[in-house]
């Protein structure tokens, strides 16, 4: 089974406990990051347009960090390196009937804001590991007319984690 389709079968599994309230949304990283992932050290799918990089402190260790967007023709690919280490690449499916998709009809996006109330105000919950403070910042990936996929630092397991309205 390719990663692909092993990948499409975990998120759709992730995407009906979310929709069953069984399982929030905003914890499945993990699991989609374990499973969705595509090594930097082997052959990439996608092109990396210089305009889809941003820079910030995301985990708040005094470095910029860098996080780029890869297109290809039915996914994107966020790499994101932590003090110059690369974490492996997310893929992100352009299919906005995945809950860990964006949306078609738009270019696909990258930037960088400050961490809000927002999830709180979207979820009911703010996600585990998720600050509000002046340094704290988020990287939203964006496409089409989906919501946004809100990626930032979780501080309890001092891992990337990610959270969608």
């Amino acid at each position: 089974m390719s990663l692909t389709t092993s990948t499409h079968r975990l998120t759709e599994r992730i995407a009906l406990l979310a929709r069953m309230k069984r399982f929030p949304a905003a914890v499945c990283l993990s699991l989609v990051c374990l499973s969705a992932v595509v090594y930097a050290d082997h052959a990439s799918p996608y092109e990396w347009p210089a305009a889809l990089v941003v820079q910030a402190d995301l985990d708040r260790s005094g470095q910029l960090d860098t996080a780029q967007l890869g297109v290809a023709a039915e996914s994107v690919g966020l790499l994101i390196k932590i003090d110059a280490s690369p974490l492996p690449i997310i893929e992100i499916p352009i299919d906005g009937s995945q809950q860990f998709g964006i949306c078609p009809g738009a270019a696909p996006s990258i930037s960088v804001v400050p961490q809000s109330e927002a999830p709180l105000n979207a979820l009911g919950e703010t996600p585990r590991g998720y600050e509000i403070c002046p340094e704290c910042v988020e990287i939203v990936v964006s496409g089409g007319e989906c919501d946004a996929l809100h990626f930032y630092w979780d501080t309890v397991r001092n891992e990337l984690s990610w959270w969608r309205a």
